[in-house]
C-alpha cells in the first residue's frame, strides 16, 4: 500500500509540473506574439508602400514570432478565383511554386485560406498530422515540415479581401491567447492596407488636379 500511495503522489506531482510547464511554454508563447505586435505597429505607422509593409509584418512574425513560415494572399477576380500570394518570409523559399488556391468553395481538398476568406473566420489547425480535413493542402504542407498552423482572414468593413497565413514545426504551437492576439493583429494589418490604399489614391488624385 505505501508502494501504491509512492507511485500515486508521484503521477500527481508530474502531472502538476507537466501543467505548470505547459502554462510557461503558453505564456512564452503569448509574450512573443505581443512582442509581434508592437513591432508590427510600428512598421504600419511607417509603411509607405504596401508590398514592403506586407513583406515587413511577415519577416517580423518569423522572426520574433519563432513560426516557420508567414505570408499573404489577396483574394483575385479571375476565372479561377485563384487566391495570389503577395508577401512572404520563412522556409522553404520554393513553398508556393506548384501551389494552385482557389476561393471559390470550401470543399474538403481545398485550402483553409479558401476556407477562411469565404466565412471569415479564422481557422487554426492544430496538428496538420491528424487532420482529416484540406486533403491537398494537408500533403503539401507535410512535406513542407510543418505541423500546425493558422489561417487570418483579412476583412476591412466587412469585405474579405484576402488572409494572413502562419505555419509553425510543432503541434498545438497556438494557444487560444495566441489566436486572439493574431487575430487582432490581422485585423490591425487590414486597416492598415486599407489605410495605404487610400493614402495611394487620394495622392493620385491631388496629382492629377495639379496637372
Amino acid at each position: 500500500s505505501i508502494l501504491i500511495i509512492f507511485i500515486g503522489s508521484g503521477l500527481i506531482i508530474w502531472r502538476i509540473m507537466v501543467k505548470r510547464q505547459r502554462k510557461e511554454e503558453e505564456l512564452k508563447g503569448v509574450n512573443r506574439v505581443l512582442k509581434v505586435i508592437s513591432e508590427s505597429n510600428k512598421a504600419m505607422v511607417h509603411a509607405g508602400e504596401e508590398i514592403a509593409l506586407l513583406v515587413d509584418i511577415c519577416q517580423i512574425i518569423v522572426k520574433t514570432g519563432d513560426y516557420c513560415l508567414a505570408w499573404v494572399g489577396f483574394v483575385t477576380q479571375d476565372k479561377k478565383k485563384s487566391i495570389q500570394p503577395i508577401a512572404q518570409w520563412g522556409t522553404p523559399s520554393d513553398y508556393f511554386g506548384t501551389l494552385n488556391i482557389s476561393w471559390e468553395d470550401i470543399q474538403p481538398h481545398h485550402w483553409p485560406t479558401g476556407t477562411a476568406i469565404q466565412t471569415g473566420k479564422p481557422i487554426a489547425i492544430m496538428d496538420i498530422y491528424g487532420e482529416t480535413r484540406f486533403k491537398s493542402w494537408r500533403k503539401k504542407v507535410l512535406e513542407s515540415g510543418f505541423h500546425s498552423s493558422i489561417t487570418l482572414p483579412l476583412t476591412h468593413y466587412q469585405d474579405t479581401f484576402g488572409a494572413l497565413n502562419i505555419y509553425a514545426a510543432a503541434p498545438y504551437a497556438f494557444s487560444q491567447e495566441e489566436i486572439k492576439l493574431l487575430s487582432g493583429l490581422a485585423d490591425d494589418l487590414a486597416y492598415g492596407i486599407d489605410a495605404l490604399r487610400s493614402r495611394t489614391y487620394h495622392l493620385k488624385a491631388e496629382g492629377v488636379i495639379q496637372e
